[in-house]
């Protein structure tokens, strides 16, 4: 099914939701080519600020990194991602 703008659709429904406060944190797992272009995407087709944790910021303080980033963008072969999920019950609570 290409083509028919799911993608488009998701991220429509993603700002909406964002935008009204429905929900404060989101979590895309996404196939690696679209986590990498979807990231830009995000950004000039919508104004959302897609954080990813390949970056140093992530490895530095993955507990901060977690409680402070409201929209995360990842592969989902990006291997052990959920190990890259906070572990604290606190945390969780949050997503």
């Amino acid at each position: 099914m290409s083509g028919i703008g799911k993608t488009i659709e998701a991220c429509m429904v993603l700002k909406g939701v964002l935008d009204r406060g429905l929900v404060r944190r989101a979590l895309i797992l996404a196939p690696p080519r679209w986590s990498r272009n979807g990231k830009g995407e995000l950004s000039v087709k919508f104004g959302l600020n897609p954080h990813s944790p390949d970056t140093a910021d992530f490895r530095r303080d993955r507990v901060e990194y977690w409680t402070r980033e409201p929209l995360v963008v990842a592969s989902i072969a990006m291997r052990g991602w959920t190990r890259m999920l906070p572990r604290s019950p606190r945390l969780l609570g949050t997503w």
